[in-house]
């Protein structure tokens, strides 16, 4: 989450004929380069906003596919407007035609550089089906961004209330609306169902539309916006539950300051609680399309974007026997800062649409805590030759996939690249008697052993921690694995 409370533009976009896409994107630079000296963090343009390319005296269909060619040069454009103003940009969608099917895409580009993610329509509407053969993505998306967590539902998809469920679920905390409406009706049906989902799950959404039309091009001959960005509805949120709005029809931009701080106070102690109060034993909401698992290799700074999922995760998984870790964000940010500032590190992510659910941690022992070191320095082993694998943390319902190997391929293949002949990792050693151990637990020694791996002995440190329960943190001997690469 981002330290300051983020502030967000939404983009009223006047419809017209360009004459080349040229024109249109500098368009798009002049709204980026106004939203950035307001000093927005993010930019939202409207659904389908290149329509003004679409040359009206072709066939639909062709017109279409001639119009989809121009949308990489398009989100390559807002790629590099997102690094040179220093502002996230999401835009809109776009029309992409991938292994020959037509989808209407949003495209998220990040202003530190990471690569751009996107999102697909999930419903096309009966006219993009019937008239431009638009097809439904198969994949729902969580972006983790610099401001926060969001999701993208396209116009139609905010009238599926389990889509922003889902996302929600995924602890996301905005939703952005991209939408095209040729109607007033089609406007409001947008802006009441976002509004509801707002509401529903205690989250801030904006939507941003165009307006106008072209003469001679019956697909955009109409077209009614509103840009908004709403909030739930409860004491702590302006009384309409509207942040900010545009003029009907009028060629703006809105900004508003988003308060997720307020979100959680709603959460937690609001007039009514949606998401606590969720009848979860009674009904549930499941996603059955494909799993989307992406796999992410961070170096060095790249780590800053996610350094609060995977302390959030480290907390989780750690906190179960053998760490019994009682941990805190405060700490390992702090802890964390040694990859962040080591340009020889590996933080490699395992992301479920969008959520991190494994990661592993790698970097040479020179830079790693200065309590490790103890144990080489002691065995005369140059600290230098030495390359130090942090933890690998996995969710439970993902174990069993194989990722366990994957985290060593990596690991194992960062340090050969770096030139490093040793690879090593510490263990806490407990009591086989402990109260905590589980009945059914079982060391990964012979996993280890598979792997390459000896038991070190004689090289052992200790290390100090909080264990879940206690008031004072106490120390745990740490055993060393070793392996020569």
């Amino acid at each position: 989450m981002a330290d300051k409370n983020p502030k967000i533009s939404c983009v009223q976009w006047r419809m017209r004929a360009l004459s080349g896409l040229s024109k249109f994107l500098g368009e798009i630079e002049k709204h980026v380069r106004e939203a950035a000296e307001q000093g927005a963090d993010l930019i939202l343009f409207p659904e389908l906003f290149s329509l003004g390319l679409l040359d009206p005296r072709k066939e639909r269909r062709a017109a279409m596919d001639e119009l989809a060619r121009h949308s990489p040069s398009i989100t390559d454009y807002c790629a590099e407007l997102a690094k040179k103003h220093r502002i996230n940009i999401l835009a809109g969608s776009l029309p992409v035609r991938e292994y020959g099917r037509l989808f209407n895409v949003a495209t998220f580009s990040h202003r530190d550089g990471r690569p751009s993610e996107v999102q697909c329509k999930l419903h096309p509407t009966p006219y993009e089906r019937e008239q431009w053969d638009t097809q439904g993505g198969e994949d729902l998306h969580a972006f983790d961004t610099d401001i926060g967590r969001c999701g993208v539902l396209i116009c139609y998809d905010v009238e599926f209330p389990e889509l922003p469920r889902l996302l929600r679920e995924q602890d996301v905390d905005l939703l952005l609306v991209p939408y095209w409406a040729d109607s007033i009706n089609a406007y409001h049906r947008v802006r009441f169902c976002a509004r509801a989902r707002a509401i529903e799950n205690e989250c801030y959404i904006a939507m941003a539309g165009s307006f106008g039309e072209v003469a001679g091009n019956d697909v955009i001959d109409f077209q009614y916006a509103q840009s908004a960005v709403f909030s739930p509805s409860d004491s702590v949120f302006p009384e309409q539950a509207i942040l900010a709005e545009a003029p009907v029809n009028t060629e703006t931009s809105i900004v508003a300051e988003l308060d997720f701080g307020r979100l959680e106070q709603l959460r937690r102690s609001g007039t009514v609680q949606t998401g606590g109060d969720r009848r979860r034993d009674l009904y549930q909401i499941a996603w059955y399309g494909k799993p989307h698992m992406q796999f992410t290799p961070l170096i060095g700074r790249q780590i800053n974007p996610y350094l609060r999922e995977l302390a959030q995760l480290r907390i989780k998984v750690f906190r179960d026997f053998p760490y019994l870790y009682d941990g805190s964000l405060e700490y390992e940010k702090k802890y964390l800062q040694a990859y962040i500032k080591s340009s020889r590190s590996l933080v490699f992510l395992i992301r479920d649409g969008g959520r991190t659910v494994g990661a592993t941690t790698a970097l040479p022992m020179v830079d790693a805590d200065p309590d490790f070191h103890i144990p080489f320095i002691r065995q005369g082993v140059p600290l230098e030759n030495v390359y130090y694998f942090g933890e690998s943390v996995l969710l439970p319902e993902y174990r069993g996939r194989g990722y366990g190997h994957r985290f060593f391929d990596e690991r194992e293949a960062h340090a050969k690249q770096l030139g490093f002949p040793v690879t090593t990792f510490c263990v806490v050693v407990r009591d086989e008697r402990h109260p905590a151990r589980p009945k059914d637990f079982s060391s990964f020694a012979s996993f280890w052993a598979k792997r390459g791996y000896r038991l070190a002995e004689g090289f052992t440190c200790n290390y100090h921690w909080k264990d879940v329960g206690d008031s004072e943190e106490t120390e745990k001997m740490m055993q060393f694995w070793i392996k020569g690469l």
